[in-house]
């Protein structure tokens, strides 16, 4: 409970002293406990005026008496205030005829003043209280129809519990007290005409806020409504469009692609492959898919393509630059590098500068990263023909030159001649200067879409029909659109990467 809510049951509803009966001697308990003083409880309950509160803790010798047989005289000195304050009781607004105030009720007639000219010198009592005090009271409620329907509205407002008996007992005094206290009203706890006018008043008050409640709920559930059929319209715009994907997807699969015999008079070289898949971030959101995703398509690309692979899984960035420095040591002319990138990436616009992030990358930490350029300049150095690098991540698109590769329709013996001959490196990345989806079943969808092409490939499949395989799935089931282009600064002379299915 709070202080000024215990403040007002702990202090008397007329004079700014502790309320000594029996209902409410817990609150004034709690209150000391508490540490405050009449005075203090007095304030805090805002029913009573400083001058009130000073009253009616004056003391009786800051009067200006004596003991003396010149007390009269000495009580002439004093303020008509302050004989008031002395010569009027502490709770009602008339004269005090105890034998220690008697001598300063004299001193008030002495001056001509009636008790209710002194009730409001003393500054302890309302007009209200005044009046109340000097016209004979109306009689309170005895019928027992009325009092029934005073309890009733007690029990409608939650003051009162059983049943309106129409008898004015404790009971009911005590709810009247209660509900005179919650209208911050003086606990008198009488049942009469007035009473009722504030009772009704008080239900019609709770029949409105009742009624606002009810349309705000009602305004609620008509945005709840409207929600609901909002998200049901782009349910059933997914589910077509999951639909059409699934049409579009039955059809790729049965458009087989023409078969194209490996040819035996083409030195396609040696193939070899790093897959870097990290998920365990340490100071970074962990991945869900990406360490199943390297571990995959590495499978794929060993097991079907005949590719020596690397894999490195939650590496450092000394992990990745190392093993990059082994590969341009130790490939030649004749072969193949495919790169695979699945983590967390970054795009530093003033900079224009992307880059991967290692598993002990820290944010705002660019030493700790891979830049791109240090990725370009690493392969335009490495001696192998044919590089492609495959990056599914954030802001892949800073690898890419910026011009989109030729589309070419011609896959006959002296086309796979010419890529296998000329120098490429290309990249393949799962979207632009734009955030990519992590997978949100067992792979990405970039991934996803990765695997299948590889899988229904039998054949010769150069770069350009791999990307083409990818785009359209990734497009229709993530928000992100693949890109595939020469590589920026790297060296790339026309050529393409060949994926050769090995039988």
């Amino acid at each position: 409970m709070g202080s000024i809510a215990l403040c007002r049951l702990a202090i008397s509803g007329t004079a700014p002293r502790w309320d000594t009966s029996t209902e409410n001697s817990s609150f004034v308990l709690e209150a000391k406990r508490r540490g405050f003083t009449e005075q203090q409880c007095a304030r805090l309950s805002g029913w009573f005026t400083e001058q009130q509160i000073a009253a009616v803790h004056a003391r009786p010798s800051e009067l200006v008496t004596s003991s003396d047989n010149s007390v009269v005289n000495n009580l002439a000195a004093n303020s008509s205030e302050r004989v008031c304050t002395l010569a009027l009781k502490l709770r009602r607004p008339i004269w005090d005829d105890s034998v220690d105030y008697r001598l300063y009720v004299s001193e008030a007639k002495r001056r001509g003043l009636t008790e209710q000219q002194c009730a409001p010198l003393s500054g302890r009592f309302t007009e209200q209280q005044i009046a109340a005090a000097h016209v004979q009271p109306k009689p309170s409620i005895t019928d027992k129809v009325q009092v029934a329907e005073v309890q009733r509205l007690l029990i409608d407002l939650g003051h009162l519990t059983g049943r309106a008996d129409g008898v004015v007992g404790p009971r009911t005094e005590a709810a009247v007290k209660t509900f005179e206290r919650a209208r911050q009203l003086p606990p008198t706890g009488t049942v009469d005409d007035k009473l009722i006018v504030k009772l009704k008043e008080a239900q019609q008050a709770k029949l409105a806020r009742a009624k606002s409640d009810e349309a705000k709920t009602l305004a609620q559930l008509r945005e709840e409504s409207r929600k609901v059929r909002e998200e049901t319209r782009k349910g059933e715009a997914r589910i077509t469009g999951l639909k059409k994907q699934a049409e579009q997807l039955a059809t790729l699969r049965a458009q087989k692609p023409t078969k194209q015999p490996v040819r035996t008079d083409i030195n396609f070289g040696n193939y070899h492959a790093l897959v870097i898949g990290i998920n365990r971030y340490h100071n970074l959101p962990r991945l869900r898919t990406a360490v199943a995703d390297a571990e995959a398509i590495a499978d794929v690309l060993k097991s079907k393509y005949g590719f020596s692979v690397s894999t490195l899984i939650n590496p450092t960035r000394t992990q990745i630059l190392d093993r990059l420095d082994n590969l341009r040591a130790k490939l030649n002319r004749t072969d193949n590098l495919l790169i695979y990138y699945a983590g967390h990436g970054w795009l530093d616009n003033k900079a224009d500068q992307g880059f991967w992030l290692p598993v002990d990358a820290r944010k705002n930490f660019r030493s700790e990263w891979v830049a791109n350029s240090s990725i370009t300049g690493t392969l335009k150095a490495i001696k192998a023909k044919h590089v492609m690098v495959v990056a599914d991540s954030c802001y892949s698109g800073r690898l890419i030159r910026g011009v989109q590769m030729a589309e070419l329709n011609d896959r006959s013996s002296a086309y796979l001649k010419q890529m296998a001959r000329k120098k490429t490196r290309v990249v393949i990345t799962s979207g632009g200067l734009e955030p990519v989806e992590d997978g949100r079943g067992e792979h990405s969808p970039f991934a996803r879409a990765f695997l299948n092409a590889l899988n229904r490939n039998d054949a010769i499949m150069d770069g350009t029909n791999l990307f083409n395989a990818i785009r359209e799935p990734v497009m229709l089931e993530a928000r992100q659109t693949p890109e595939f282009s020469n590589m920026r600064f790297a060296g790339h002379d026309g050529g393409d990467f060949l994926f050769v299915r090995r039988k």
